[in-house]
């Protein structure tokens, strides 16, 4: 047998706001130790249910819509109730209404993706952790760790009773864009990682200023002068000009600027540049 433990009940409730208390879960019936003439058939005598390790089964809780591969490999993906797997938790597996022929196997997974967000630049100097999806009535520890001194500058636990509540930007979890941050999880009433398929970490802005002088590869020269382009970029715009100045002697030309942030662009044709300087 074959078991894939999934994630929360994500199925849509009549009730936006209904809490999630269900585990669905897949699992695989392996029919080679059976009979030759009976492998085909064999997943359709089972009924199976999940429970938290040691916990005796619920008579209302059994499943047997299996369905089948074609190879006697019935499979059944479905809901259990919810419950702690810290500790692991069993299978249990018998005949149809048999109680005598009940058999447990004992397994250790982890429940992923009970949330989703992601980190969100604003105003170029900060950086905004939002929640794009979750779960309401059940209690998680959120912590946001600095980097690179490993300060921990946000660290509650929070039971969010709506989904308006976590869809909410949360001011507290505005952080400056200077330096790198990282957001965990922790769930208080079961095991694994609620932002496991999400962006957890953001990396500081770089604020530090490069130019090039070919920008484009499009640098030609003739008897005139010479063509060129000079862009700057940065991780966000910068308010930040370029002056291109005609050098003769002692005599200087402002020939060309470019717009009043960088990244931009300017192309211009002078026979020589003397600086570029900002606003």
């Amino acid at each position: 047998m074959v078991l894939w433990l999934h994630v929360l009940d994500e199925r849509i409730k009549n009730n936006p706001n209904d809490t999630r208390d269900s585990i669905r879960y897949y699992i695989q019936f392996d029919p080679s130790l059976f009979p030759q003439n009976f492998r085909q058939v064999a997943y359709r005598a089972y009924e199976v249910q999940l429970v938290a390790k040691g916990q005796q089964p619920d008579e209302n809780q059994w499943k047997s819509n299996w369905s089948n591969e074609n190879s006697g490999k019935g499979y059944l993906d479905n809901y259990a109730k919810r419950f702690n797997n810290c500790d692991g938790f069993d299978v249990l597996f018998r005949l149809k209404n048999c109680p005598s022929s009940l058999t447990r196997f004992t397994d250790n997974r982890l429940i992923h993706n009970a949330f989703s967000g992601n980190w969100t630049q604003l105003k170029c100097n900060t950086v905004q952790w939002a929640f794009t999806n979750g779960e309401i009535g059940h209690e998680y520890n959120i912590k946001v760790t600095r980097y690179p001194d490993g300060a921990v500058v946000y660290n509650k636990d929070k039971t969010f009773h709506s989904r308006e509540e976590f869809l909410l930007r949360d001011p507290e979890l505005e952080f400056p864009a200077d330096k790198s941050y990282r957001i965990n999880m922790k769930p208080k009433d079961y095991c694994g990682d609620p932002l496991y398929s999400s962006t957890t970490y953001v990396n500081a802005i770089n604020r530090n200023y490069q130019y090039t002088l070919d920008y484009g590869g499009s640098i030609m020269s003739d008897c005139d002068g010479r063509l060129l382009s000079i862009q700057g970029w940065t991780d966000c715009r910068l308010p930040m000009k370029y002056y291109a100045y005609e050098v003769n002697g002692t005599q200087e030309t402002l020939v060309a600027q470019s717009g009043n942030y960088v990244p931009d662009a300017l192309e211009t044709v002078f026979t020589s540049i003397r600086r570029t300087r900002p606003m």
